[in-house]
């Protein structure tokens, strides 16, 4: 991982939807800047916001170093996390 991708914390489990908030507001701050692209999508990053009820998953790409993430969450059953998806 590099600087840019240091930034975002890893997760086993988010404890609230806002820590899921907080990381997507951190990764679409890296996408606007163009250190990070969006590989996949349930929805476009910017159309989460305000009350957070579903399934949302997005899969990143570092665009510095490569390194991939997974950020999901499902209100439904309370899990979510942000992982990496392997390791560079």
């Amino acid at each position: 991982m590099c600087q840019s991708c240091k930034q975002l914390h890893i997760y086993n489990n988010f404890r609230s939807t806002l820590q899921y908030s907080h990381e997507i507001s951190k990764i679409r701050a890296l996408v606007k800047l163009g250190d990070m692209s969006v590989e996949y999508a349930t929805m476009p990053l910017e159309q989460v916001s305000g009350e957070i009820r579903g399934y949302y998953r997005h899969e990143l790409r570092c665009c510095l170093c490569g390194q991939r993430f997974a950020v999901w969450i499902d209100t439904s059953d309370g899990s979510g996390g942000l992982c990496l998806l392997d390791q560079q």
